[in-house]
C-alpha cells in the first residue's frame, strides 16, 4: 500500500501545481483516481479494489485495464480485434443463438501478459537442474544424464551462452504450461485459435556426432504429453550432425501451431537429444534459448467449433535397429 500513498501524493501535488486556486478539499473527481490508480503497482490495486466503492467501479470497467496495459508495455489484442470481437459480442446479445463470451479478459491480461512475449521457463547462467524442477521442468537423461553448460563446451558460445548438453543415450528436458493460467481465455483457444510459436537455438560439439528433437503438443485437460504419438496437432522436428560438421554456429528450430482443434488447454514442450558416438560424458547435442510465444492472427476472425473438423493421424514409431518404420492409424479428431 505504500507505493499506493506515494502514487496519490505525487498526483496531489501535480494537480495542486496545475490548479492552484482550487478549493477542493480533496479531489473526488473519477477521473482523477482513474490516472492515480492507473500509476499504481498490481498488488495496491488488488488492495485498493476493497477499499471503496468508487475504486471498484473504476477497477471493473475494461476501459480500466486496457489503459493500465498501455501503461505498463503489455501486449494487448490489436485494435482491430478489439474492435471486431465488440461486434461479435453485440451480434451474439442481438440473434437467438446461444451465448458465447466473446470478451477479452483485460484485467487478466494485464496480470499474465499472456501475448507477445516468452512464456517458457528462462534457463540463465544462474540456473541448476535442481532449481529448473521445482519451476516445473522434467528431466529424463540416459548415459551420463543431462547437464547445463555455461559456456557452452567446445561449440560456439556468444548466439547461445548457456544451454543444456546431453549425453550417448536420449537425454530429454519437459515442461508444459497451462494456457489459462498464463492468461489464455478458453473462448480465445476455442473461437480464436491463436498461432503458438515453439522456438529453440541447439548446436552440438565439433568432435561429435549428434541428434536433437524438438516436439510440441497441443493437449485437451485430460490429456497426457506422448511422445510416441504424432497428430497434426503433435509437432516434431529432427536435427542430426556428422562428427566434424557442426559446433560452428547455432541452427534455430521453430513449430508454429495453428488451425488446431477446439478444446486445447495445455502446450507440452519436450527437447532431447543424444551423441552419435556412444562417448562417456556429454557429448550430445546441446539445445538453450526456448521461446514460447502466442500471437493472435492479423486477421480478426471466429472460428466456430462446428466448422472445424480434422482428420489426424495417430503415428507410432517402431524401431527396429538402425532404420525405423512408421505405422499410421488415421482416425477423427
Amino acid at each position: 500500500m505504500a507505493t499506493l500513498i506515494k502514487t496519490l501524493g505525487e498526483v496531489f501535488t501535480s494537480g495542486r501545481t496545475k490548479q492552484p486556486h482550487s478549493n477542493a478539499a480533496f479531489p473526488t473527481d473519477e477521473s482523477l483516481w482513474f490516472e492515480v490508480l492507473k500509476r499504481c503497482d498490481k498488488a495496491s490495486l488488488i488492495r485498493a479494489e476493497q477499499a471503496c466503492r468508487l475504486f471498484r467501479k473504476i477497477l471493473k470497467t475494461s476501459q480500466f485495464w486496457i489503459e493500465k496495459c498501455e501503461y505498463d508495455g503489455v501486449a494487448l489484442p490489436s485494435l482491430n480485434w478489439r474492435k471486431f470481437i465488440r461486434q461479435e459480442a453485440d451480434s451474439v446479445q442481438d440473434s437467438d443463438g446461444p451465448s458465447v463470451p466473446y470478451e477479452f479478459d483485460y484485467k487478466r491480461i494485464c496480470f499474465c501478459r499472456p501475448f507477445n512475449r516468452n512464456l517458457a521457463i528462462p534457463l540463465t547462467n544462474t540456473s541448476t537442474i535442481n532449481n529448473l524442477k521445482k519451476k516445473g521442468m522434467v528431466f529424463r537423461g540416459g548415459g551420463d544424464g543431462i547437464i547445463i553448460e555455461h559456456p557452452p563446451v567446445y561449440c560456439e558460445q556468444t548466439e547461445v551462452p548457456v544451454c543444456f548438453a546431453t549425453s550417448y543415450l536420449w537425454c530429454s528436458r519437459y515442461f508444459e504450461i497451462d494456457l489459462e493460467k498464463v492468461g489464455v481465455q478458453d473462448w480465445v483457444m476455442d473461437f480464436i485459435r491463436p498461432e503458438i510459436i515453439v522456438r529453440e537455438r541447439c548446436a552440438c560439439r565439433e568432435d561429435c556426432g549428434a541428434v536433437y528433437e524438438l516436439r510440441a503438443q497441443l493437449l485437451k485437460d485430460d490429456e497426457q504429453f506422448d511422445e510416441n504419438v504424432i497428430l497434426p496437432r503433435f509437432l516434431v522436428a529432427e536435427r542430426t550432425w556428422n562428427q566434424w560438421e557442426g559446433g560452428k554456429s547455432w541452427d534455430t528450430v521453430e513449430h508454429v501451431l495453428k488451425d488446431y482443434p477446439s478444446g486445447m488447454r495445455k502446450l507440452g514442450v519436450m527437447s532431447r537429444g543424444k551423441d552419435t558416438l556412444f562417448w562417456a560424458g556429454n557429448y550430445g547435442s546441446k539445445f538453450g534459448a526456448t521461446e514460447v510465444l502466442i500471437k493472435l492472427p492479423d486477421t480478426p476472425r471466429i472460428v466456430q467449433i462446428h466448422d472445424f473438423l480434422m482428420l489426424r493421424s495417430a503415428t507410432r514409431m517402431i524401431i527396429s535397429g538402425d532404420y525405423p518404420y512408421v505405422h499410421c492409424v488415421f482416425l477423427l479428431e
